[in-house]
C-alpha cells in the first residue's frame, strides 16, 4: 500500500533520503508520484502537488491535505527545492515531484564551521556563514560593520578580538543566509624606508585601531580597507627607532659622516732682521683638503644659538674678520723726508708667538756645544741676538706646546778660481747658509730653552798653489782674495733652563735682564744708523739699518709693525660651517629643524 505524503494525491516512491547538516540540521529528500500525471502539471493543478516554499514537512497541503503519520514530521524541516519531471522508462516512466527539506528555525544557527585565513599581514580573517527561516530578524549585534567585533578562538590560544568588516544577506521563500566576514585589527602593513641624514620614515597601516608608533608622527589618513576603518600612519624617527629630538626639542645628534672639504690656510707674516735689514716675509695663504666631520642634528628651535660652534670640541666657528696689518716708519733726516706706509695684508695672519727680549747673551748658558752662543755672522759682520719672538707649534712635548723661532741667514759667499796652463777657470759663486733654531719646551717641571746654529758650506776647503777664493766675508764684510780656506760646515748649540715653572712661558723666570712677554700676534723691530766713530779709545764700525729696503739715516729712527689677524688654525678643531633648515612638520603643527655643523681638525689630509 502506497503512503501518502502532506496529500493523498502525492504518494511516497521508495524510501526518502535523509542527510545530517552541522549544529542539529538535517536534509531531507523526498521523492513522490502524482495521481494524475497527464494533468497535474497544469497550472490550474499546481497546488495538488507543488506545497509552498517554507512550508513545514508536517504542514497538510490545501487540497486533499494528510497529516504526518506519528514520528514522521522532523523538527522546523521546510521545504527548500520542488522539482518535477518524468522518470526515464527504466525507473517506470512516472511523473515525480521531488521535494527536499532543510531544518530552518527561527534563530540563526552556522552552516559549517568558520573558515580562516592569515593571507593580511598575519591578521586573522574569519568568515562565517549562517541560516536561518525565511523572514528572521538579523541579530542586533552583528551587523555594525567596525564596530561588531568577536572574540575568536582557534584550539587552546588566547581569544583574538576580530571585527566585522562586511555582511551579505541572501534571501528566500524558504530560508535567510546570512554571511559575514571578521577581520582582526591590527598593523596591517609597514613600510620602511630611509630618507637619508639619519632619518628613516615608516609608515603603518592600521585597521580598526591605531596601534603604538615610534618617532614624530609627520601624517595620519583614515580610509576604508575591505569595509574597515583603515588608519595610514607616517612616522619620522633614527634607525634605531629613536626620536630625533630629545624630549624637550632640543638638538640632538641623528647623524654624521665625514667628507674632504676645500680650506685656506692663512698666510704667514713675521718680521726678519738679516743684518740690519728688517722687512716682513710673507708666507702665501694655502688652498688644501681637509678631512671634516658633518654632524646633523634635529631640534624644534629655529634658531643658531653661539653653543653650536664650540661643539664636538670645537674652539669656534672659524670666520677670520680680522687680517695681518703692517705699519712702518722712518722719521725724518737730513734732507729725507719723513716715511709712513700702513698695509693691510689680507688673508695673511701675524704669528702667535711669545717674546725674550733683554740681555740674554748675558744669560749662564748650558750644554754649550762649538762656543754655542747667542751670536751669529752674516757676510763678515756678527749680530747678538737680544730679542726671540717664539711661535707657538701645533707639537706638544709633556703635555705642553713647543715654541719655536728659525732664524736663516748668509754665512758667506764664496767664488773660486783655478789657474790651469796659465789660465783661469772660475767657480759659480757658493752659498754658506745658516740656520740658527731656537726652542722652547716643557721639561715636566720647567721651561728650557735651546739654540742649534747649523752651518752648511757647499765650499771645500783649499790650500795650495793654483787655487784662491774670493770670500766675501773677508775683510769685515768688505771682501777679500785669500789662497786657503776652510769649509764652514758646523754646529753648535747651547740651552738654558728657566725656573718657577709655570703654565706658559711667559710665567717663567728667565734671568736677569730679560723680559718674557704672553702669547701675542704682534711683532715689532725699531732701528737706526750711525757713522763709525772712536768711543773710549774703541773704534765702532759704522752700523746702517733698513727698513723694507729703506735707508734709515743717521739721525733718524725707524719702526716696523706687524699685528692682528686670525690664530693659527693648523692642528686645532674649528667649526667650518653651520646650517639651519625645516625639515618636516609633525601632525601636531610643531615644526622640527634639522641642523648641519661642519667640525675639522685643521690638518691638510
Amino acid at each position: 500500500m502506497a503512503i501518502s505524503h502532506r496529500t493523498n494525491r502525492l504518494k511516497i516512491k521508495g524510501s526518502p533520503s535523509v542527510e545530517k547538516l552541522q549544529n542539529d540540521r538535517y536534509k531531507l529528500t523526498i521523492t513522490c508520484s502524482t495521481m494524475n500525471s497527464r494533468d497535474d502539471w497544469y497550472s490550474s493543478n499546481k497546488a495538488r502537488i507543488f506545497p509552498d516554499f517554507g512550508s513545514l514537512e508536517s504542514a497538510e497541503m490545501s487540497i486533499d491535505g494528510l497529516a504526518p503519520r506519528t514520528g514522521e514530521a522532523y523538527t522546523d524541516m521546510r521545504l527548500t527545492e520542488v522539482e518535477s519531471g518524468n522518470r526515464s522508462p527504466r525507473d517506470g516512466s512516472d511523473y515525480i515531484v521531488i521535494l527536499t527539506y532543510e531544518t530552518l528555525g527561527s534563530a540563526f544557527v552556522q552552516v559549517k564551521d568558520d573558515t580562516i585565513d592569515l593571507e593580511l599581514n598575519g591578521l586573522r580573517r574569519v568568515s562565517r556563514t549562517s541560516i536561518a527561516q525565511a523572514g528572521t530578524d538579523i541579530p542586533t549585534d552583528d551587523k555594525d560593520i567596525g564596530v561588531d567585533f568577536i572574540d575568536h578562538q582557534i584550539d587552546a590560544e588566547t581569544a583574538v578580538r576580530c571585527f566585522l568588516s562586511s555582511y551579505k544577506i541572501d534571501d528566500t521563500d524558504s530560508y535567510r543566509e546570512f554571511e559575514r566576514t571578521y577581520i582582526q585589527a591590527g598593523e596591517l602593513s609597514r613600510d620602511i624606508r630611509s630618507v637619508g641624514r639619519g632619518v628613516q620614515q615608516t609608515t603603518h597601516q592600521f585597521l580598526v585601531t591605531e596601534g603604538s608608533t615610534t618617532g614624530d608622527i609627520i601624517s595620519r589618513d583614515t580610509d576604508n580597507f575591505l569595509g574597515l576603518k583603515r588608519i595610514t600612519v607616517s612616522v619620522i624617527a633614527r634607525p634605531d627607532g629613536a626620536t630625533l629630538t630629545n624630549a624637550d626639542g632640543s638638538a640632538k645628534l641623528s647623524y654624521s659622516e665625514q667628507k674632504l672639504v676645500p680650506f685656506t690656510f692663512p698666510g704667514v707674516v713675521d718680521l726678519q732682521n738679516e743684518a740690519g735689514h728688517v722687512f716682513p716675509a710673507v708666507r702665501s695663504p694655502v688652498e688644501a683638503k681637509i678631512e671634516a666631520d658633518i654632524y646633523t642634528y634635529y631640534q624644534t628651535s629655529s634658531s643658531i644659538v653661539a653653543g653650536d660652534f664650540t661643539t664636538q670640541s670645537a674652539l669656534g666657528l672659524w670666520n677670520p674678520s680680522d687680517w695681518c696689518q703692517k705699519i712702518s716708519t722712518i722719521s725724518s733726516g737730513g734732507n729725507n723726508p719723513a716715511y709712513f706706509n700702513a698695509q693691510g695684508l689680507r688673508g695673511c695672519r701675524t704669528r702667535q708667538s711669545f717674546s725674550l727680549s733683554g740681555d740674554l747673551n748675558d744669560l749662564t748658558l748650558a750644554d754649550v756645544v762649538n762656543g754655542g752662543s747667542f751670536e751669529y755672522s752674516t757676510v763678515g759682520r756678527t749680530f747678538a741676538t737680544n730679542e726671540l719672538f717664539l711661535e707657538e707649534t701645533t707639537e706638544v712635548d709633556q703635555g705642553k706646546s713647543v715654541f719655536r723661532q728659525v732664524v736663516d741667514y748668509t754665512l758667506d759667499i764664496t767664488d773660486r778660481y783655478s789657474t790651469v796652463g796659465g789660465a783661469f777657470v772660475f767657480t759659480l759663486a757658493s752659498e754658506a747658509k745658516g740656520q740658527f733654531t731656537f726652542e722652547v719646551r716643557w721639561t715636566g717641571s720647567q721651561w728650557k730653552l735651546t739654540g742649534t746654529n747649523v752651518i752648511f758650506d757647499q765650499q771645500p776647503s783649499i790650500s795650495g798653489a793654483n787655487q784662491f777664493v774670493y770670500s766675501a766675508a773677508a775683510n769685515g764684510g768688505q771682501g777679500a782674495f785669500t789662497a786657503s780656506y776652510t769649509n764652514q760646515t758646523s754646529t753648535s748649540s747651547f740651552s738654558f733652563t728657566a725656573s718657577n715653572g709655570g703654565d706658559n712661558p711667559s710665567d717663567a723666570t728667565w734671568g736677569t735682564g730679560v723680559t718674557a712677554t704672553a702669547t701675542s700676534n704682534t711683532e715689532e723691530y725699531g732701528a737706526t744708523s750711525s757713522s763709525s766713530a772712536t768711543f773710549s779709545g774703541n773704534s765702532i764700525a759704522a752700523n746702517f739699518s733698513f727698513i723694507e729696503g729703506r735707508a734709515i739715516e743717521q739721525g733718524s729712527v725707524g719702526k716696523i709693525r706687524i699685528s692682528g689677524g686670525p690664530p693659527n688654525p693648523l692642528g686645532k678643531v674649528y667649526t667650518l660651517d653651520v646650517q639651519l633648515e625645516k625639515a618636516f612638520t609633525k601632525v601636531d603643527g610643531a615644526d622640527v629643524y634639522r641642523k648641519t655643523i661642519v667640525v675639522a681638525t685643521c690638518t691638510p689630509a
